[in-house]
C-alpha cells in the first residue's frame, strides 16, 4: 500500500482494470486503489475514471464512497468523455447497482450531445442497456443513420413515442440480438459436427 502511494492515476486505473478483468478479487488492494483514487479522480482522465468504475463494479467492490466520489468527478466533465467511456461508466454504476440518477440524467445529455460521426450502433446499445437495466428509459439518438442501427440490431427498431425507447422496447431489441446470435452459433456448432463427421 506504500507504493500505491506513487502510482499516477493511469496506474491506480490499469492496476484495478487488470485484476477485474482476470477475475481476481483481491479486496485489500481494491480497498487501497479506493482510499488512493479517491481524492485523486479530478487527476484522472476520463477513461480512467470509466475504466475504474467498472473494474471495481465487475470485481463486486462497489465502495459507496468511491462511486460518489466518482459519480461527482465524473458529472464535472463529462463532455470529456467519449462514447465509449460513457458506456463504461453507465455501465459500471448499473452493474454495482449504484442509485445515481443524476449521473444519468447527465450521461444522457453528454451522449446526446456527441456528433453523430463520434457514436456506434454498438455504443449507443451498450448505453442505452446500462439505462434500462437500472429502470430509466434509455435516450435515444436522433441523427444517427438508421440504416447502420437497423443493420447492426439485426431487426427492425420497436416504434417509440416520443424521443426515448421504453424499458420493454430495449428488451425487445435485445431479444432479438440474442436470437439471432444463438442461430448463427447453432448453425456454426452443427456445422462443425457435420464437417468432422465428414
Amino acid at each position: 500500500q506504500p507504493r500505491l502511494r506513487e502510482f499516477n492515476p493511469q496506474n491506480m486505473a490499469d492496476t484495478a482494470w487488470a485484476f477485474a478483468t482476470v477475475g481476481v478479487l483481491a479486496s485489500g488492494l481494491f480497498d487501497a486503489v479506493a482510499d488512493a483514487a479517491r481524492p485523486r479522480l479530478g487527476d484522472f482522465n476520463a477513461q480512467g475514471v470509466a475504466n475504474t468504475a467498472w473494474a471495481f463494479a465487475k470485481a463486486g467492490a462497489a465502495e459507496p464512497r468511491l462511486f460518489a466520489a466518482i459519480a461527482d468527478a465524473a458529472t464535472a466533465r463529462l463532455a470529456d468523455f467519449n462514447e465509449h467511456d460513457l458506456a463504461t461508466l453507465a455501465s459500471a454504476f448499473a452493474i454495482a447497482r449504484v442509485d445515481a440518477p443524476d449521473l444519468f440524467a447527465a450521461i444522457a445529455d453528454a451522449a446526446r450531445a456527441l456528433p453523430a460521426l463520434a457514436t456506434t450502433p454498438r455504443g449507443r446499445d451498450a448505453l442505452c442497456a446500462a439505462f434500462v437495466d437500472v429502470g430509466l428509459d434509455a435516450p435515444v439518438f436522433p441523427d444517427t443513420d438508421a440504416t447502420v442501427a437497423k443493420s447492426d440490431r439485426g431487426g427492425e427498431l420497436p416504434p417509440s413515442s416520443g424521443d426515448l425507447l421504453t424499458e420493454d422496447e430495449w428488451r425487445q431489441i435485445r431479444w432479438g440480438k440474442a436470437l439471432a446470435s444463438w442461430d448463427a452459433t447453432v448453425e456454426t456448432i452443427l456445422a462443425l459436427f457435420d464437417a468432422e463427421g465428414d
